[in-house]
């Protein structure tokens, strides 16, 4: 790939990232965007970032049921390690960082704002 050509590609790139079901674990070897589906209420694991700057959309799509997300090293600076989605259309823009040695996910954005991504 080009460096000329980089804009154009990461703008057509497949962001799509396959939703894991229930008790599965989301693939984050690359950016990209998480449509949930929940049939009843149910869980998912989120591991850690592959690289600092990576990014990840988890959104609920179609809601039967809470998806409770366990982040392995927390999703925020005051440690928090669970998102709640509750209702279809919430959803959560999460950043990789670096934290002294270890990487791990930092919420960036929830939308919308009121009752998205409850994170304990």
């Amino acid at each position: 790939m080009s460096e000329h050509s980089l804009p154009f590609e990461a703008a057509s790139a497949p962001w799509g990232i396959v939703d894991p079901g229930d008790g599965g674990t989301f693939r984050v070897d690359k950016n990209g965007i998480c449509n949930i589906v929940t049939a009843a209420a149910e869980t998912r694991t989120l591991g850690r970032p592959t690289n600092p700057g990576q990014w990840l959309v988890l959104c609920l799509d179609t809601d039967g049921g809470d998806a409770v997300i366990t982040v392995t090293g927390g999703v925020n600076q005051t440690g928090n390690t669970v998102i709640t989605f509750a209702n279809a259309g919430e959803c959560i823009l999460l950043i990789g960082v670096k934290v002294g040695a270890n990487l791990r996910w930092q919420a960036f954005a929830a939308l919308p704002t009121a009752d998205s991504g409850v994170l304990s």
